[in-house]
């Protein structure tokens, strides 16, 4: 029985013994070049009937891959490699690397891209919690796999998405430990005497994240009778990455284990990215959102304690300095608010905790969300919204105002 144009064809490869089949899929949707995707089998029944199931998955889903098969594992490399790193800070993609490396790759890495069904997709869930990791680890995994498998999706690597047919873990609803008006107000009255107090201020009043606090730059802080700052880079740790070639299973061309050993080293920072190396692996960036490259004015009370801060160290460049003109690595600043915490009597908690009390403060101070976005930085007022925990002091207030009414 003939075939018209478009239905496919099957012949047989003599020098091969196999019955081949050739199916048209729709163009390439960049180029608008020819595709067809090739099936073989033993016999010409058997190419029929495998011709068929793809026409029908054509059918179904709109397209399928063609060419030769590339696993999960290969197309996580890729992805990152092509599409992340070259438009995503070092950080995040080191995030998104790490990600891959050790959870997506160790369970489907070696899977077929395009075979990957929505229960793959759940076994990965399940691994994620069986290793200890938390729900909210799961859901993460599972954002970075339906982002690459996303970008596949368009590209024409897998004809469907099957992380977007499942749920995704649920997120801890649960807000991150950060101290009450109390406890910041304690924490800070016993470092005045510590000679630190300016940098938890910076963190506990204003809510400046830690890379923009230790960015914070000379030119850029005014202290006069009208104080304001500008925050517009952030100091980040890049890591640096091999550049003497592709690894094999040898090793690295040079030799060298580490990337920064290596003697064609190169730090990954986009080349869109307005960057600046200051020292070693210390480099100024831009913040996180267009929105986070903001100024304010200053509490006078900040305002005098950043000038005595000033007075007596004297730096160079940054606020907060390590050497002159060097400032504070991420790293050491991390450990002197663990160090700070405990010497004041207060539990373990992360720095970026101290935005959480900073938004907490604008609110039990009636500051409008619009202000509240504007000082912290944040876009939207959802997020803004998560950072702040009202206290029982306020919503009684807020609920005595309210009955006063009836």
């Amino acid at each position: 029985m003939s075939r018209g144009k478009g239905e496919g064809s099957v012949f047989r490869d003599a020098a091969r013994d196999r019955w081949v089949a050739m199916i048209e899929l729709p163009a390439d949707p960049v180029t608008g070049r020819r595709r067809r995707k090739k099936v073989t089998a033993r016999s010409k029944a058997e190419a029929l009937r495998r011709m068929r199931a793809v026409q029908v998955e054509v059918e179904r889903a709109g397209d399928v891959t063609s060419g030769r098969p590339i696993t999960v594992g290969e197309w996580m490399d890729l992805w990152i490699a092509r599409d992340v790193a070259p438009h995503r800070k070092p950080s995040t993609t080191a995030d998104y690397r790490s990600v891959s490396e050790r959870h997506i790759k160790p369970a489907l890495g070696r899977t077929r891209l395009d075979r990957v069904t929505p229960g793959d997709v759940r076994r990965l869930h399940e691994r994620v919690t069986a290793t200890g990791a938390s729900s909210t680890t799961a859901a993460k995994v599972h954002r970075v796999l339906r982002t690459a498998l996303g970008a596949a999706e368009r590209e024409g690597a897998a004809a469907r998405n099957p992380a977007r047919l499942v749920r995704s873990p649920p997120s801890s609803r649960v807000p991150p430990r950060s101290m009450s008006t109390a406890e910041a107000k304690r924490f800070l009255e016993g470092r005045r005497e510590r000679g630190d107090w300016a940098r938890w201020a910076v963190a506990l009043m204003l809510g400046v994240r830690q890379g923009e606090a230790l960015g914070m730059t000379l030119d850029l802080l005014h202290l006069g009778a009208d104080p304001w700052v500008e925050l517009a880079w952030e100091v980040r740790r890049v890591t640096w990455e091999h550049g003497c070639g592709e690894r094999s299973t040898e090793g690295w061309p040079c030799g060298r284990v580490r990337g920064a050993d290596c003697p064609d080293r190169r730090a990954p920072v986009p080349a869109h990215l307005e960057a600046e190396q200051v020292h070693g692996g210390l480099w100024l960036l831009r913040p996180k959102t267009t929105g986070s490259h903001r100024a304010f004015g200053l509490p006078r009370v900040v305002a005098d304690g950043l000038a005595a801060h000033l007075d007596r160290h004297r730096p160079a460049r940054f606020v907060f300095e390590a050497a002159p003109g060097v400032p504070v690595d991420p790293r050491r600043d991390w450990g002197a608010w663990r160090q700070a915490l405990a010497e004041e009597g207060l539990p373990p908690m992360r720095l970026h905790s101290a935005r959480h009390t900073a938004a907490t403060l604008l609110l039990e101070a009636g500051v409008p969300v619009r202000t509240a976005q504007e000082i912290l930085g944040q876009t939207q007022a959802l997020t803004t919204a998560r950072y702040q925990h009202p206290g029982r002091r306020v919503t009684a207030a807020a609920l005595e105002a309210s009955s006063d009414l009836l």
